[in-house]
């Protein structure tokens, strides 16, 4: 099951895009880098203040063991959505062998 479900990571994390359009206070603080193990991108960021916001699993909405991350296979992307304020924050990844690693980062402000 670990094995398809990274495989079905590697081919979804390929549709997620970064972009920068929150607040000034996200864009000064910590945000998540490519290559970043997720576990510990997360850790930081719920640390800060960030609330993980929990996917809604479905037939296409595939869960993970992080209640905030899913791989949207309609969207053909595995992200984690996180809520700050009126800020939010996706933080999409690419499964490797026994790790999740951050892929992208995109921020916006309600």
């Amino acid at each position: 099951m670990r094995f398809f479900i990274g495989l079905v990571l590697v081919v979804a994390a390929a549709g997620c895009t970064a972009g920068q359009h929150g607040s000034d206070d996200v864009r000064k603080a910590y945000l998540p880098k490519a290559g970043e193990r997720y576990e510990d991108s997360r850790n930081i960021l719920l640390t800060n203040g960030w609330e993980a916001i929990k996917a809604t699993c479905s037939e296409r909405v595939i869960c993970f063991e992080y209640p905030e991350l899913a791989t949207y296979l309609d969207k053909k992307e595995s992200c984690g959505m996180f809520r700050k304020g009126s800020d939010s924050m996706k933080v999409c990844i690419t499964a490797v062998p026994d790790d999740l690693l951050v892929d992208s980062v995109s921020v916006g402000h309600e």
